[in-house]
């Protein structure tokens, strides 16, 4: 059994293709390696997790947190793994590979998870055996991993993390990209899936993410929910990335569709975008009244996880640059730990209301501010706010505007980072 998967341990050597080193999301993670508290790392498919966790290994060897022998890597999307079905061939192998190793402590590495039948129960029982030690790191590609059973049988036990495509500054160093405004214009088009910076070639860039969309829809919904209107679910993709950062509401989507011969009602829409939101295809920014201090109910905005999505989409139009700026601000602080809402105050709306901790700003952004009247607009809606935190305009003009009445203007380039 061992000798099938030896090749895809690190008990002789370091794994050799790690891709892109993720400095930062290293740095999360190391810090919470030394007890046994679970950790989970979610993403989206093909953000980038894989290698994130082979990285995650090499570091633990290189800094001598853990020796080599002591380290098992399961990769479920490898058919060495096939043979471990359930959480009883994965508890059965976890025992076979402590009689082998002669070491105190064990660390188990599993990726993607959510293929192993009943998983839970074998990493729950490893966790909480007080006769073993066991570090415990998995990943998957949907949200609701700690949805359910699990997160009850694992309540305040595990710390989880998320994964999202590469950052801009991540871009920057990829590329060999200097920070500027036509780098941060080529990174928003371009987005940040990994697999699309080893293709140079536009068409194929466009065919992977076509791909990538059809087999996250296929394998992580469709399949996963046994869903029958698949057709429908290809029509709220295409309606939600043409339509990034437009206030949606499941009714308004439902009559929709209905309008143009499309039968559906609002529970199956309402779904849908449960099923897209637990893949992170999408995020939603509900609505936030900044004087009642509430969330209200209804129209929300919906955010695509990555750009290329847009961008190669070949029903979405591409000339619309302050949403592809918008959206990529969304992102920024969501890797950042922000909780985001959509303003509104005294009518008025702000793009976004950004939370974390004691901290919290007001941002609005618009791709290039190139009148009185974008300037007044832009400007005013946040002058409307009567508190005093941070007030943001995030833009791609070539010069700053510098800080006018308490609101700082910044050059995304210079602040996504």
């Amino acid at each position: 059994m061992f000798d099938n998967i030896q090749n895809y341990q690190v008990w002789e050597n370091k794994f050799s293709d790690t891709g892109f080193l993720r400095s930062k999301a290293l740095s999360g993670l190391i810090p919470s390696i030394g007890n046994k508290l679970i950790k989970v790392i979610c993403g989206q498919r093909r953000c980038g997790k894989s290698f994130l966790m082979r990285q995650l290994i090499n570091l633990i060897f290189e800094k001598k947190i853990a020796e080599p022998s002591s380290i098992l890597y399961l990769n479920m999307e490898y058919k060495a793994f096939a043979f471990i079905k359930n959480g009883d061939d994965l508890f059965n192998l976890t025992q076979q590979f402590r009689k082998k190793t002669d070491k105190q402590k064990s660390y188990l590495f599993i990726d993607e998870v959510q293929k192993i039948n009943r998983w839970e129960e074998a990493v729950n029982s490893l966790a909480q055996d007080f006769t073993q030690e066991w570090e415990i790191i998995i990943s998957g590609s949907n949200a609701s991993l700690l949805s359910g059973e699990l997160s009850s049988l694992l309540s305040g036990r595990y710390l989880s993390y998320t994964l999202f495509p590469f950052s801009y500054t991540e871009y920057c160093g990829i590329t060999g990209s200097e920070p500027s405004q036509q780098s941060f214009i080529d990174y928003m088009y371009n987005g940040g899936m990994p697999e699309c910076f080893k293709l140079s070639d536009e068409n194929l860039k466009k065919h992977y993410i076509s791909d990538l969309k059809d087999s996250i829809v296929l394998r992580d919904i469709v399949q996963r929910h046994q869903i029958r209107e698949i057709r429908i679910l290809d029509k709220l993709i295409d309606l939600l990335i043409d339509s990034v950062g437009s206030y949606f509401s499941v009714n308004n989507i439902s009559k929709t569709f209905k309008a143009s011969g499309i039968k559906t009602n609002a529970v199956t829409i309402g779904n849908y975008i449960e099923f897209l939101k637990d893949v992170f295809f999408i995020h939603e920014a509900p609505r936030y009244d900044i004087e009642g201090r509430k969330i209200l109910t209804g129209e929300r905005k919906y955010y695509i996880n990555d750009l290329s999505f847009k961008y190669n989409s070949s029903f979405s139009g591409r000339h619309s640059p302050g949403k592809f700026l918008e959206n990529t601000v969304f992102l920024h602080l969501l890797r950042e730990g922000y909780g985001i809402h959509v303003g509104s105050v005294k009518g008025k709306e702000i793009d976004f209301v950004a939370k974390k901790n004691d901290s919290l700003h007001y941002i609005q952004t618009t791709y290039i501010l190139n009148s009185d009247e974008v300037i007044a607009r832009e400007f005013g809606n946040l002058e409307k706010i009567s508190d005093n935190h941070k007030k943001i305009v995030v833009s791609l003009d070539p010069v700053s505007f510098g800080n006018i009445k308490g609101i700082e203007h910044v050059q995304a380039w210079n602040w996504v980072k």
